[in-house]
């Protein structure tokens, strides 16, 4: 190995020179890109290369961190303070496969109303993923479960549709009535959400009351750590306290009738 340790550290002969020398002629190409563009750049869109010890410019929008209303270097003007996200419909297409009556008939499916960005940002930065990046939508919803199904149907299709930056989401109802006509089944990604919710709510619920249920008749011993820490989240401690005494209220007439039952 080239690299040995020396007794006698010179700064001038050591990596950390080195590391030094490159940095400062990466800040010092990096202030005569930024004249040449006349200021005009980001840094969440540079790279540098070191080995050809340039800076290049790579816009994408999907690397925007700017809020709404702030100054963009690029565009060289403020974003809008409008927020909006990027929706789109999702349909898909295969071929019913059963030993039903209705085997070969097309199935299709249209999910409206899908957002692509997790939260909302400004209009300005949706318009330009809409307009550079709207291969990123269908990849989302291909390696999303799509490619896998897709190797046992070869008759699945998937499509992006009415791809549109809004504030909010709104409903065509004639259009939906026109498709729903058609065959085509249609559902909002919204009401979907919703009725998950709804149905983790009630999951939650029974659990609780099932939860409840044992510490009545069992004890509040009787639950492993996983049980307990899904009570404490959902009750306070005098809500415990208070099931755990109708155990203990519950197990003394216990002990009564048992004894009374060998005095008898």
């Amino acid at each position: 190995c080239a690299c040995h340790m020396v007794s006698d550290y010179q700064y001038e002969k050591s990596a950390e020179y080195l590391e030094a020398q490159a940095d400062q002629k990466k800040e010092e190409l990096f202030q005569k890109f930024k004249e040449q563009h006349k200021n005009c750049i980001c840094k969440m869109h540079m790279s540098y290369n070191y080995e050809k010890q340039e800076w290049s410019l790579h816009y994408d929008p999907m690397r925007c961190i700017c809020g709404p209303g702030e100054y963009c270097m690029l565009r060289g003007r403020p974003l809008s303070k409008k927020t909006g996200n990027i929706y789109y419909d999702l349909k898909v297409s295969t071929i019913r496969k059963d030993d039903t009556f209705f085997a070969g008939e097309p199935v299709v499916t249209i999910t409206r109303g899908k957002k692509f960005l997790q939260s909302k940002v400004s209009v300005d930065i949706c318009e330009e993923i809409v307009k550079r990046k709207q291969e990123d939508i269908f990849d989302k919803e291909w390696w999303n479960g799509y490619s896998m199904q897709a190797l046992y149907d070869p008759d699945l299709k998937v499509e992006i549709l009415n791809v549109r930056v809004a504030t909010r989401l709104t409903r065509d109802k004639a259009q939906d009535t026109e498709d729903e006509k058609a065959g085509i089944y249609i559902g909002y990604e919204a009401d979907f959400a919703k009725a998950k919710k709804k149905w983790k709510q009630k999951r939650k619920e029974k659990r609780l009351e099932q939860t409840k249920r044992k510490i009545v008749q069992k004890g509040w011993e009787s639950l492993n750590d996983t049980e307990q820490r899904f009570m404490k989240k959902r009750l306070s401690a005098e809500q415990i306290e208070a099931l755990q005494q109708e155990w203990v209220t519950a197990n003394e007439h216990k002990d009564e009738a048992e004894q009374l039952t060998l005095d008898l």
